[in-house]
């Protein structure tokens, strides 16, 4: 009967897994706490649960179980874990080179940097064109590193998703768009400077000049809106 598998099932798993004196090396006594959680077992590959699976169910049972959880998709979830965490570390490797770009760009710039920049209509100050050329490479240097380093986050986040049913999720999933800080900060400032630039005088016409050279550089469609929606645990900037 169903006590009796109970039974035998957590015998056999102590003896693989072991004691520590409070039950804590069977995973039938997993809980929240750090008695006994996930962490306290080896993890990461549906080969693990086959295994365990087939120490105390019968062949045709144990068959019919992994036939199901294949089915639903169980065994395509670990991959997909496996290649997150891939792409997290790729992230991490990004990131550090891109940052030590941005950091030679900046210095690069003050070479080019002059006192007494004019200032035109639009309140754009004229910088010289090589100064102009490399602060813009370094502003997108900057703007590729927040992104990958939020996505290495969301990423990391996705990773260590709990698998207690009882558990809860991370806000950073939760929260989601807004939880995203480093993107969502370089969209809200966008936001307010393109007010700034609309409340000038021909603000609109310079703006529409600045969506089409981004357009025609990226060789995308572009449209001059923007919108950014308020954060949903914060009113919108400005």
């Amino acid at each position: 009967d169903d006590d009796q598998w109970d039974s035998q099932a957590r015998e056999i798993l102590l003896t693989k897994y072991g004691d520590d004196g409070q039950g804590g090396g069977n995973p039938f006594d997993i809980t929240l706490d750090e008695s006994c959680n996930m962490l306290n077992f080896a993890q990461g590959s549906l080969s693990l649960v086959e295994t365990d699976a087939r120490l105390v169910m019968p062949v045709e049972v144990a068959d019919s179980l992994m036939e199901l959880l294949n089915h639903v998709g169980v065994a395509d979830a670990f991959t997909i874990r496996t290649e997150l965490v891939n792409f997290k570390k790729v992230c991490l490797h990004l990131y550090h080179n891109a940052s030590v770009m941005e950091n030679s760009l900046r210095q690069l710039a003050t070479f080019f940097r002059r006192e007494g920049m004019e200032v035109n209509e639009h309140g754009i100050i004229n910088h010289l064109p090589h100064y102009t050329e490399i602060n813009d490479t370094r502003s997108k240097c900057k703007g590729a590193c927040n992104t990958i380093a939020e996505a290495r986050i969301l990423t990391k986040t996705l990773c260590c998703v709990p698998r207690h049913p009882l558990d809860s999720r991370s806000s950073k999933l939760s929260g989601l768009p807004g939880s995203q800080k480093l993107v969502w900060s370089l969209l809200c400032q966008a936001k307010q400077e393109v007010a700034r630039i609309k409340s000038c005088k021909g603000g609109e016409t310079t703006l529409a000049a600045l969506f089409a050279s981004q357009a025609t550089l990226h060789g995308t469609p572009h449209a001059n809106s923007s919108t950014c929606p308020p954060r949903p645990e914060e009113k919108t900037p400005g």
